[in-house]
């Protein structure tokens, strides 16, 4: 793809909240009220991930090999709890990981881990197993 400024002409359909490039660059996903896959060279949507239909999804982020996608979300403002989905696109599974402190995602560079972030210290958790890593002090 080269550097030229690709202009939407499909209309916004409220705030997005969240954008995340596959990592050949041909499509990226944008969240707003749904999860939306585009076409980094054209307008159009090719896709619409199932996102957990309980949640506002808050932040998203693809694994730099591809095989992951990552979700933080929340049930409701007022609770203060936020989840973690984590789906192996290879596998097509998903792991719902409840009670994180944070609403941002992202991959370490060997896609080996997700670490999310927001409130309190940054957590890592394992992307394949779904498990937190916890490191001795």
């Amino acid at each position: 793809m080269d550097s030229r400024v690709v202009r939407f002409r499909t209309a916004a359909e409220g705030r997005v909240t969240d954008l995340a490039f596959f990592p050949d660059g041909r499509s990226f996903l944008a969240v707003r009220a749904t999860i939306e896959r585009f076409s980094a060279e054209t307008d159009s949507v090719i896709e619409e991930p199932k996102a957990p239909g309980y949640a506002t999804i808050l932040s998203i982020a693809v694994s730099p090999d591809g095989r992951f996608l990552a979700t933080t979300a929340h049930l409701s403002m007022l609770s203060g709890e936020f989840h973690l989905v984590v789906a192996d696109l290879v596998q097509e599974m998903a792991r719902a990981i409840h009670g994180i402190s944070g609403c941002s995602v992202a991959f370490t560079s060997d896609s080996t881990f997700a670490i999310t972030g927001g409130l309190g210290a940054p957590q890592i958790w394992n992307a394949e197993m779904g498990a937190r890593v916890d490191h001795a002090k």
